[in-house]
């Protein structure tokens, strides 16, 4: 079959003929026999999946995996899907005049939004092609949404290319959505009608709405990076602890010098030992590296900004720290009345140089904020008894 610029369904003689030989390529590979089969390659590849997976050629109808609490969930409140409404909209537009549905699943291949002719939607029905109905290669068998989904890449299937038997009425067109910074697919844009207005240039209109939504993804990572170099300015104002700035794909954005002479910053922008398959958020992770054979402490924490994660904040502490932190009068009250000098007091005691102008601050930043988390805590409780003496002032 010709080469397309995606993978797209080229006809050969005429759509009914086309369908039909596909038909009996289809049946043959249902009857046990797989080699040789005048398919394409992709097609008979998620076949193969198919099978392995347990799926049923002759499943009547893919199962409802949201409700339409989920769906509604959704629809208000993902981010994403504020981003992919205008688009899938300017899409619709299409549809009536082609004879095509518009969808938008989510990373799961579940269907979130649909829209088009009315008739067509009430057929679509009929296989259960509507909103919280599960779309993926391992429930619903060979179709474009979930092929793509397994893929990664743009996917055409008609007609009798699905694996199930009752899609083979249809044709559809989907390509995925990626994150800019973590490359994952994030969701599908999908154009489905019955195979007779099957047109490879539906999925030229599916992957130019998905790179349209990329885009805008991609203008705010930029927004996302300006402020994180803009935390690491004002990091840089309050401390002399090395540290680093990253992205929600755990990319450098700034760093300190020093991580960049010890060689833990690699040359693709990542720092070493996070892995980049890693999800880094929302929670909390540490890590030690040994250098000139002593340890040093990492850190790593979640930046939030506009109440959403939008990248990490990474805190290195040298081996001259990090043994204090750790020490067992770490979190002592402080009563004295010079929390400074008292500071300073523990530098020497501990048996480093107050001539380490570097170690002297970073350890003077760290009791500092210890004493304002011991501090905040006393007055939570002190708030909280005199609550309690109100109330029961107020009862007696």
């Amino acid at each position: 079959m010709p080469k397309n610029r995606f993978d797209t369904f080229s006809c050969i003689s005429s759509p009914k003929r086309d369908k039909a030989a596909i038909e009996r390529e289809w049946a043959k590979f249902m009857s046990g026999c797989s080699s040789q089969l005048n398919i394409r390659t992709s097609m008979q590849n998620s076949w193969q999946r198919c099978i392995e997976q347990g799926v049923d050629p002759l499943n009547s109808n893919v199962s409802y995996t949201l409700g339409m609490d989920q769906i509604r969930e959704y629809i208000t409140s993902d981010p994403l899907f504020r981003l992919v409404e205008p688009v899938i909209k300017k899409l619709k537009q299409l549809a009536p005049n082609t004879g095509y549905l518009v969808t938008y699943c989510n990373a799961a291949g579940e269907m979130i939004y649909y829209d088009g002719d009315m008739s067509l939607m009430l057929k679509a029905e009929d296989i259960n092609f509507s909103p919280g109905s599960d779309w993926s290669e391992g429930s619903a068998g060979t179709n474009a949404i979930g092929t793509a989904l397994v893929t990664g890449v743009p996917k055409q299937v008609f007609a009798s290319e699905h694996f199930c038997q009752n899609i083979h009425s249809w044709t559809c067109s989907a390509a995925p959505i990626r994150d800019p910074a973590t490359g994952k697919v994030l969701g599908i844009i999908d154009l489905s009608g019955f195979w007779t207005v099957n047109d490879p240039k539906s999925l030229d209109a599916v992957v130019e709405a998905t790179q349209d939504i990329e885009k805008m993804l991609y203008n705010q990572l930029k927004f996302e990076r300006f402020q994180l170099s803009q935390y690491f300015v004002e990091l840089t104002k309050r401390t002399t602890l090395p540290f680093a700035v990253l992205d929600r794909g755990g990319r450098v954005i700034k760093a300190s010098q020093l991580l960049f002479e010890k060689g833990w910053i690699l040359p693709d922008h990542r720092m070493k030992h996070i892995s980049s398959e890693r999800e880094l958020f929302p929670s909390k992770m540490s890590w030690e590296i040994e250098s000139s054979h002593k340890m040093w402490q990492f850190e790593l924490s979640p930046y939030y900004y506009g109440g959403m994660a939008i990248g990490s904040i990474v805190t290195v502490l040298p081996p001259d720290i990090a043994f204090f932190k750790y020490s067992p009068d770490f979190h002592q009250s402080q009563s004295a009345s010079s929390p400074l000098k008292k500071d300073e007091e523990a530098v020497e005691t501990h048996g480093v140089s107050t001539k380490d102008h570097f170690t002297n601050r970073c350890l003077i930043i760290i009791r500092m904020l210890s004493s304002l988390i011991i501090y905040k805590g006393f007055l939570s409780t002190q708030i909280r008894r005199q609550k309690e003496c109100l109330a029961m002032m107020r009862v007696n």
